[in-house]
This record gives structure tokens, sequence and C-alpha cells, in this order.
């Protein structure tokens, strides 16, 4: 049995208004000390479908579809998708590499809200009604319905499969909001029956344009200069 770790592309999305963030690349993703590792900088120049988009959920279903089709071509293992205003700790990516899960995610703070955690459960899998998720009731390796894409650890067994294609934004199912994550999540498990596990340690810190940056649970900084 082979010992190589996993090749796994990192793609960050640059486009839309998260121009306060822009020069975090490529700071952050190279934080990870993840060594079997591609960094892809999704803009632009290499993405023309971002042109003209403002939704910032349709730029990362966008960015993240073109990930997908590149992992896709490229014959990589897994996607770990990373936001742009994410500063992950060093050993994030191995720690998510490690639980050998096919989806597993990991916490991350609301911008805004150090005590919010992107992610919930659904009251039932009709209505889609979505419960928050608390911390410390979270134990490492729980499974949650929905966890933040921001963060989020993808075996090929899942991308080759499901993708972003039907997403045309918040609206995509009526009467409800659905970002571009949970969407993913959704197909996810209605094609695969495949829910997130979530690891609890190491986080993350999540920057946000009112110049402070927060990470799970109630940790709050100012921040002026990523370096």
């Amino acid at each position: 049995m082979s010992n190589k770790k996993p090749r796994v592309l990192v793609p960050i999305v640059r486009s839309g208004p998260k121009r306060f963030a822009y020069d975090f690349y490529p700071r952050f993703g190279e934080k990870l000390d993840y060594e079997n590792k591609e960094i892809l900088l999704i803009d632009e120049s290499n993405c023309p479908k971002l042109k003209g988009l403002e939704v910032g959920e349709l730029i990362a279903a966008t960015g993240r579809q073109f990930a997908i089709e590149y992992a896709r071509e490229n014959n990589f293992d897994k996607i770990y998708f990373q936001d742009l205003d994410l500063e992950p700790d060093a050993d994030l990516l191995t720690a998510l590499v490690n639980t050998n899960e096919k989806l597993v995610g990991s916490l991350v703070a609301a911008r805004g809200n150090a005590n919010l955690i992107i992610g919930h459960n659904y009251d039932n899998w009709d209505d889609m009604n979505r419960s928050p998720l608390y911390y410390p009731d979270l134990k490492d390796g729980d499974i949650v319905d929905g966890i933040g894409g921001c963060s989020l650890l993808v075996d090929k067994t899942i991308f080759l499969q499901v993708d972003y294609t039907g997403y045309t934004g918040p609206d995509t199912i009526p009467s409800r909001y659905t970002a571009d994550d949970e969407y993913l999540l959704i197909q996810i498990y209605k094609k695969l029956k495949i829910r997130s596990k979530i690891i609890t340690e190491p986080r993350s810190w999540h920057y946000h344009d009112d110049g402070y940056k927060y990470r799970v649970l109630g940790k709050k900084e100012r921040w002026d200069n990523p370096r």
C-alpha cells in the first residue's frame, strides 16, 4: 500500500467584492504546510466567466466550478476549497487529509461574529430548515448537514460526480436563500448520501473588511497587515 500523500488542489478565487483581501494571496495559501498540494489562483485572467459577475455566491460557484474542472483534467485526488479571506493554521490541511474522509470541513467563524459558526443542520431534509451549529456541543468527527465551503476538503470520488452545475444564485431553490457551498453539499447528499464530517482543531482566522478578523469561538482581533 502506497504511503504517498494525496495530491490536493487548493483553489483560491480572487474576484468580486473582496478587494480588501486581494493582497492576502498567496500568503494565506502558502501557510499550509501540506507538501503535496498545488495552489491555483482563479481570477478573470484564467476564468473569463468571472467577468461581470457581482453576486458573491455566483463568483464563488463559478470559480469553484473552474477548480473542479481543473482537478478533473489534472487528476487530483482532492480539492481543498479555501477562501481568499481565510488565514489557516499551518497544519489545517494536513489534519483534514489525515481524517481519510471523503468530505470534511473545519470550524470557521462568520465574518463579523466570532460566536457564529458557518454551518448548520437541517430540522429535516424535506423542508431543509436550517438550525445553527453550536460549539462546544460539536465534537471532533461529528457529521453535519452543512459546513462552510471556505474551508472544505472534497475527495475525487465526489467531485468526479457532483459539481456546481445548476446553481444560478441564492434563489436557485425557490423561496429560500441557498449559498453556493450549501448548494454543493445538498447535491452531494442527494446523489451520494454523503454528509460532511468536521474537525474542531486546528482553526482559521476569517478576515472582514471591518478591519477585524474572527476565529471560533468568540475571538476577535484588529488587523492592519496580515504579514
